[in-house]
């Protein structure tokens, strides 16, 4: 079971944005600030006694109207669904996300980010346009972009360049493809970079702490063991295509005085690899150095 549709006789189902809040057979008052929709009491009574997981399924308004999805499978998204007005994209900060417009306005740059853990799929030839406008002028138009739909389902993340004077106000305007947009900062930190596709440009040291979207390592130093993962959704990469990645190691603030090297699968960095390192590095500070895949890499130590 994918899609669980609503009726017009049944349990409710209280959500809010596109996470699902509670689940009852009557009208509750203490979720009456969120929409509700109505489901069979059947399938109402399996929610409630655990055999389906409320956190497995999403809320999802589509042309056909809103339904219950499982976030596991793919939700179709077709041109069809695009409405045929533009409508202002505006600043909200409701979560989950699905898509965000981010603007770095003294790099010029545009980054769309889907962060949606569902799996989305369209048409083709489906395209989105975007058109910049003066704050509250939608007739004064700055810059207008088509992107390709499938493109931003399956890179989830799309770096576009923004011809734009950086002094400028904007608003950004779009068809309506997505159900939720967020707020476009002005910011230039985390500013994603793209880089030739099929090289090597430099090492990345990974940063102390932790991080809850890239490559994230946990150092157990009485183990003697050094746990890589990826974690969180829309991780932002350099695209380069490989199937292992190097790790080295070594003395603080020198890459060139290499004390010991490992790699680790990047098709099991999903479920996380480890490396157990030498005895010698057990009581030592070191860093640790990657060739620049993930944009986001730290490293916490246990």
């Amino acid at each position: 079971m994918n899609v669980i549709s609503p009726v017009d006789v049944g349990a409710l189902v209280y959500y809010e944005a596109t996470s699902i809040r509670g689940v009852a057979f009557t009208a509750d008052e203490s979720l009456a600030q969120y929409d509700h929709l109505r489901i069979p009491v059947d399938i109402a009574a399996q929610f409630i006694d655990g055999t389906l997981d409320h956190r497995d399924w999403i809320v999802w308004r589509n042309a056909a109207g809103v339904a219950l999805y499982n976030s596991a499978s793919d939700i179709d998204v077709s041109v069809d669904l695009i409405a045929s007005q533009f409508s202002t994209l505006p600043p909200t900060a409701r979560s989950p996300l699905t898509l965000a417009v981010k603007l770095y306005r003294a790099a010029q740059r545009m980054v769309l980010q889907i962060n949606s853990t569902a799996g989305l799929r369209c048409s083709e030839t489906a395209s989105l346009p975007f058109v910049l406008t003066v704050q509250h002028d939608p007739a004064a138009v700055l810059h207008m972009v088509e992107v390709s739909v499938p493109q931003l389902l399956r890179e989830r993340l799309l770096d576009l360049i923004l011809p734009i004077d950086p002094e400028i106000a904007l608003d950004v305007q779009t068809r309506c493809l997505f159900e939720t947009y967020v707020e476009y900062p002005s910011t230039d930190a985390d500013l994603p970079l793209t880089l030739p596709r099929g090289h090597f440009i430099d090492l990345m040291r990974m940063q102390p702490g932790r991080t809850d979207r890239g490559l994230h390592g946990v150092l157990k130093r009485a183990e003697g063991v050094l746990h890589i993962a990826l974690v969180g959704q829309a991780i932002e990469s350099y695209h380069r295509s490989t199937a292992l990645l190097r790790l080295l190691i070594s003395q603080p603030g020198d890459p060139t005085l290499l004390w010991h090297t490992a790699e680790v699968s990047v098709a099991q960095l999903r479920e996380g690899c480890e490396v157990i390192l030498p005895k010698s590095l057990a009581a030592k500070a070191f860093d640790v150095w990657i060739p620049l895949l993930y944009r986001r890499a730290t490293l916490e130590i246990v």
